[in-house]
């Protein structure tokens, strides 16, 4: 994952380091759907992803977004039924610069989220198509050489989509997501290790971290599981776990996600919290085109309709070959002097609660104001 992390930071294509640029994501929610695209997701992802992983829907749903602004018929209707994109695009597109503002790297926060496009050399680019996904959607549109393999781009991207690009290839559309922050703490030990329970007979001492802190919590009874939820220095985001109650609870609990929205969740109870969270790093490369082929978006990539991508005399030969994402996430606390008389954002607690999270568990980083999962994902063990 280290050398993940090294890849997705460095790259660079004629000096644009285009992954490492903050960027903004689409925040508007389908309420005509009974379900989200959160959700359709993780049901996918459950039965695909074996280990731990990191996703960030908003941010697939803001890239593929990209697209509706060039697609047309059949291919543009599965991109916002199964992503839950509202047939207003520029609704969509309005939305964005919220995000830029709000997503930026400071001393307590690290949000980054990059987007680009690659082209082959020979598709003439619509000059419209280019301006939008550029102003609007914070997209870089960068032409690769798929067919002589010239370009050191192609190498990676190849290491993201889990195959070698044909010299036929004609787009790839890449997304990458890093999360990493401070939490809003008190009293906090960072020098530890705890048994890490991943099944029957499978323990590993792992690095941990203690804190003492106010935090919303919330026990849940119907599902044998129970919430935290954990602010981030800025109080701009929050890091939710929901721990089964049982060492073997995660099957069960992500079974009980079919049809439930649980980034939605409400945790409200403020406690004082004594929280034991491993140490961890998660980096996910995702193959969207199989993920979003199975939840019916096969439209994006059988005979797309892409009249307003490229000029109208390549569109009915033009093709999305590959469609990926890279998303991180860390979870590391640099020790700090134990201190008290910590400002906190709630009022006094009424009961304190020890939560160790020392079993698999669900996890997903929210952005404060609009409620927009970030990240979700999954935590095995090391």
């Amino acid at each position: 994952m280290d050398q993940l992390r090294t890849r997705t930071s460095s790259l660079q294509y004629n000096g644009r380091k285009w992954l490492t640029q903050t960027v903004s994501v689409d925040t508007t929610n389908d309420t005509t759907s009974k379900t989200s695209f959160t959700v359709d997701l993780y049901q996918v992802l459950k039965h695909q992803e074996k280990g731990s992983f990191a996703v960030s829907p908003v941010s697939i749903r803001a890239s593929a977004a990209i697209l509706t602004v060039g697609t047309k018929g059949r291919t543009v209707n599965d991109i916002r039924h199964v992503l839950r994109i509202p047939a207003n695009t520029l609704r969509v597109e309005m939305k964005t610069p919220y995000f830029l503002d709000k997503q930026k790297v400071t001393n307590v926060t690290t949000v980054k989220i990059g987007t680009a496009l690659f082209p082959s050399e020979g598709l003439h680019i619509n000059k419209q198509f280019q301006d939008e996904a550029e102003q609007y959607f914070k997209t870089e549109i960068i032409k690769l050489d798929y067919e002589n393999k010239t370009d050191d781009a192609i190498s990676m991207i190849n290491e993201w989509v889990g195959d070698s690009l044909p010299p036929s290839t004609m787009l790839v559309l890449v997304n990458t997501v890093t999360f990493k922050g401070s939490f809003l703490k008190g009293h906090q030990d960072s020098n530890f290790e705890i048994p890490f329970i991943a099944g029957p007979g499978d323990i590993t001492q792992v690095p941990a971290i203690k804190m003492n802190v106010r935090a919303r919590y919330r026990p849940l009874n119907k599902i044998d599981a129970r919430a935290i939820s954990l602010f981030y220095k800025g109080k701009d985001y929050s890091l939710v776990i929901i721990l089964p109650n049982k060492v073997g609870g995660l099957v069960d609990l992500e079974d009980q996600m079919k049809g439930k929205d649980f980034s939605k969740l409400a945790i409200k109870k403020v406690v004082n919290a004594t929280v034991i969270l491993p140490k961890f790093k998660i980096g996910t490369i995702m193959d969207l085109r199989t993920i979003l082929q199975k939840l019916g978006a096969n439209g994006m990539f059988e005979h797309p309709v892409l009249t307003g991508l490229v000029e109208n005399a390549q569109s009915r030969t033009v093709m999305l070959n590959a469609f990926a994402q890279v998303a991180s996430i860390e979870v590391d606390e640099k020790e700090e002097p134990k201190y008290k008389g910590v400002l906190f954002p709630w009022g006094q607690p009424v009961e304190s609660v020890e939560f160790k999270a020392d079993h698999p568990f669900l996890f997903f980083v929210r952005e404060k104001k609009t409620g927009l999962v970030l990240l979700m994902g999954r935590y095995n063990g090391p």
